[in-house]
């Protein structure tokens, strides 16, 4: 039976018991051992906030460690359960090695797995995130201008950013209906001209010259209500997804759903006998449900 890829090999070169203590002798890598480089590699690039992104950190643990599939579901089931947060969350006064032990216990437990895989997994996070076992931050003096700063400083800013990823996302599904309501009446114009050109004039026109300005404003002004209906889908998926990265490739997902919706349902109105009321309910089910899918995904469709 083949020994696990983790597992010294049985012909793995052993140090000799007469090597000088000062003579530096390296060990031939386990797989673990490699799995564990590549993630702090990964670490490296993305940076301990990518904890609060499970999805991203399942892509890029998927990516980094596609050799380590096993390595790889193990550090992400770490996440998935926040254990990185807590230990990023903790005061540092005291326990804090007590702390990693029972998180190590607890993940042990939970995955039903053994207890120096469990350990591997939640020190390779502690290690990632800058809080390995035995950490004590530095005292730092602060500056005078930090004494008295704003607590809620931090809030304001998320708070901020999470509006500007809503807005990014209403935007792409407003945008989406609205260029495709207003590009009807277009069409219908230029139908008209080349019907006209058809039968010389023949049959009168679609469209009346002097209601032309009329009928176009009338036109933007239901787009622009149809494009916040548009919105409006977008957003609740995105709340409701609890989308927290890629706004803009969302948004690009919620605007190009609407365009083609709109369109689609366009085309069921002119050769079905739906009631036209129904519709508007079509348009939004489709919006929602690909923008929901996409801001569960990070961003990806």
């Amino acid at each position: 039976m083949a020994a696990p890829e983790n597992e010294p090999q049985p012909d793995d070169e052993l140090p000799p018991d007469d090597a000088p203590e000062g003579d530096a002798v390296e060990r031939p890598l386990t797989g673990r051992d490699k799995a564990q480089r590549l993630f702090f590699e990964l670490m490296r690039d993305c940076g301990p906030d990518i904890v609060r992104m499970p999805s991203s950190c399942k892509v890029y643990l998927t990516r980094y460690l596609a050799n380590y599939p096993d390595d790889a579901d193990l550090l992400l089931a770490v996440v998935q359960r926040g254990i990185p947060t807590r230990l990023l969350q903790h005061e540092l006064r005291r326990g804090y090695d007590e702390l990693l032990d029972e998180e190590i216990r607890r993940f042990a437990k939970s995955q039903k797995i053994e207890w120096y895989d469990a350990k591997w997994a939640v020190e390779c996070w502690a290690k990632g995130v800058g809080r390995p076992r035995g950490f004590r931050p530095a005292r730092v003096e602060p500056v005078p201008e930090e004494l008295y700063a704003d607590p809620n400083a931090k809030d304001k800013y998320d708070n901020f950013v999470k509006a500007a990823m809503i807005f990014i996302v209403g935007a792409g599904g407003f945008f989406g209906t609205f260029v495709a309501v207003a590009l009807i009446p277009i069409f219908m114009w230029a139908l008209e001209g080349t019907l006209v050109s058809l039968t010389a004039g023949f049959g009168g026109a679609l469209m009346d010259d002097d209601n032309d300005a009329a009928v176009f404003l009338v036109a933007f002004i239901a787009a622009g209500g149809f494009g916040l209906v548009g919105a409006a889908a977008a957003i609740v998926a995105w709340i409701f997804a609890g989308g927290e990265e890629e706004p803009w490739a969302t948004a690009s997902v919620a605007s190009g759903t609407a365009f083609t919706t709109v369109f689609i349902c366009l085309g069921i109105t002119m050769m079905c006998c739906i009631p036209p009321l129904f519709l508007p309910f079509v348009h939004i089910g489709c919006v929602f449900m690909a923008t929901y899918k996409s801001a569960a995904r990070g961003g990806n469709y």
